[in-house]
């Protein structure tokens, strides 16, 4: 499904920038073709369905319009050059490109039950500092302990919104909620 998704961002912190992004439904347009992939796909494997695939695909394919417009509109509030973000890995390429937020490091090597030394909240509050930000972002996945220090350490603001990078949530939860966080 990937493969046929416009605006492909690409994970550049591998082999040379060749591997694709694996976070794809970052993007709201994105979601909304991928629906569109699968409910031809189901459609051709169950006929008998398919208008009942068509109307969930386009209940779905709105929703995600919707949320695609309003994340549009929500960026468009943020002064321009405050529009940078920081991320504990690189995987916010596709969110990057899709809503013009140019992402301007990512803190690599977390871990999610990573600790946090002096050491490693000094060498990233240098990395923090120098990148401009205004907020940081906490990820879900990622200790929050970490990022907390550093923010504090950097005098910073870290935002009550956290990031959803590398997850699609909670079991059961739908991808539309996620994208507004």
């Amino acid at each position: 499904m990937a493969s046929e998704i416009d605006n492909q961002a690409v994970n550049q912190s591998t082999t040379g920038g060749q591997a694709p992004d694996p976070h794809v439904w970052q993007n709201a347009a994105n979601g909304a073709a991928m629906v569109k992939v699968i409910e031809n796909q189901l459609a051709k494997l169950a006929p008998k369905k398919a208008n009942l695939y068509k109307q969930n695909a386009t209940r779905l394919t709105a929703e995600l319009t919707q949320i695609h417009t309003w994340i549009q509109s929500q960026i468009a509030t943020i002064p321009a050059s405050n529009r940078k973000l920081v991320t504990t890995h690189d995987a916010m390429g596709y969110y990057a490109l899709a809503y013009g937020i140019p992402i301007e490091r990512a803190l690599q090597r977390l871990s999610t039950e990573e600790k946090p030394t002096a050491n490693r909240i000094k060498a990233l509050v240098r990395e923090v500092k120098a990148s401009g930000v205004p907020t940081l972002f906490a990820e879900v996945a990622i200790n929050p302990k970490l990022i907390e220090a550093v923010a504090k350490e950097a005098n910073m603001k870290i935002s009550d919104q956290k990031l959803y990078s590398d997850s699609l949530g909670s079991q059961g939860q739908r991808q539309i909620p996620i994208l507004k966080c």
